[in-house]
């Protein structure tokens, strides 16, 4: 059995965290969010581990290297990736809670 991955991708301050709470909210599905990594400076209203994982650039270069990420890209001079190992993790999450 296999999840399905859905990807909220805009512009800045479009409202990805605003649709993402309504869908994790709704309790018709079982969505589940992965924090991704980035280079950029955290906002003031931003919580490290919430909304990003914030590292320097070497570290997220050696991450890409390694084969960490699911996807990534350098957007308006930081980059962005969605880490392999949590989307994994939450697959077999997934598949436990459905095997119940």
């Amino acid at each position: 059995m296999r999840g399905h991955i859905i990807i909220l991708s805009g512009p800045s301050r479009c409202g990805k965290n605003t649709t993402l709470s309504a869908l994790l909210d709704d309790r018709r599905f079982r969505f589940h969010h992965i924090t991704t990594y980035t280079t950029r400076p955290k906002r003031s209203e931003e919580k490290a581990g919430v909304h990003h994982h914030f590292i320097s650039e070497t570290k997220f270069k050696a991450m890409i290297q390694r084969g960490e990420f699911l996807e990534w890209a350098h957007v308006r001079g930081a980059y962005f990736g969605t880490p392999l190992k949590a989307v994994i993790e939450k697959q077999i999450m997934q598949l436990q809670f459905d095997g119940d």
